[in-house]
């Protein structure tokens, strides 16, 4: 995932949750709306790429949803390349860090960096990011998906290694930095912005754990009845950014870039 690694602990709890958490559930939703509603959009049989894999949510859910002819990812931890290769046994799956320190494979149609750039920062991300862009065919798509907000930095970031959060102007900057056209951008998870905000507002406020005590947000066990109704609250608000409604504020960034 990015120069550092995820607190270990945390990687089975993510390898479980991606299957279930409304949170990776949306995640998921919210590509599999944009990727096959926008015009020349992501189709069967193409060739997608995951910078900062994790542990194969992401993976296995494009691997479901678009049968692509080629699968591939990288990540900078061995026990997440492992949980990944469990999940997904026929993708090409490489350790690697979306710093720059491998090359990706050529003619991508699809390049996707889900909360990743955040880790090393994306002064540190940027030339792995043009990487990553070169080896997009013309007309291919890269979807960057970012933490929202530097004032929102609390416990979970720092249980995730993260050391940067991102406003919608920082990532359009991003995007145009590494010369896309900009298809989609737009904060997510507005429609439960008030609430995630309160939830973390203690460790916002207050004395933020050192890094080897600190728990993502995955430590709070959610009932089956609420993490259903978050979900289908997500699946309202990426139908609507298909359609191009574009949220005033949220808990993400989410983009998606095409190549000229």
């Amino acid at each position: 995932m990015g120069s550092n690694r995820v607190n270990q602990d945390e990687y089975s709890l993510m390898a479980e949750a991606e299957e279930s958490h409304w949170w990776y559930l949306g995640l998921h939703d919210v590509l599999l709306q944009t990727l096959t509603n926008m015009d020349d959009g992501l189709t069967s049989g193409a060739r997608v790429f995951d910078a900062g894999c994790g542990t194969g949510g992401s993976l296995a859910f494009l691997a479901s949803r678009f049968d692509p002819s080629y699968l591939g990812g990288i990540d900078i931890s061995p026990r997440a390349i492992e949980i990944a290769a469990s999940k997904v046994p026929t993708a090409d799956l490489r350790i690697g860090d979306i710093c720059g320190s491998r090359a990706p494979p050529k003619d991508l149609d699809l390049v996707t960096c889900l909360d990743v750039v955040n880790i090393p920062g994306i002064t540190k991300s940027l030339i792995g990011l043009r990487e990553l862009v070169s080896a997009i065919r013309p007309g291919g798509l890269f979807v960057l998906n970012v933490p929202a907000y530097g004032w929102l930095y609390s416990e979970h970031d720092i249980a995730v290694h993260s050391i940067e959060r991102y406003s919608l102007r920082e990532t359009r900057r991003i995007m145009e930095e590494l010369g896309l056209d900009i298809a989609v951008l737009t904060y997510r998870l507005c429609a439960l912005f008030v609430p995630l905000v309160l939830l973390r507002l203690r460790s916002v406020l207050g004395p933020l754990p050192a890094q080897t005590d600190a728990q993502s947000d995955l430590h709070r066990k959610s009932s089956r009845g609420l993490n259903r109704l978050l979900f289908t609250i997500l699946r309202i608000e990426n139908r609507l950014i298909s359609r191009g409604v574009r949220f005033p504020f949220g808990t993400s960034v989410y983009a998606v870039g095409r190549k000229g």
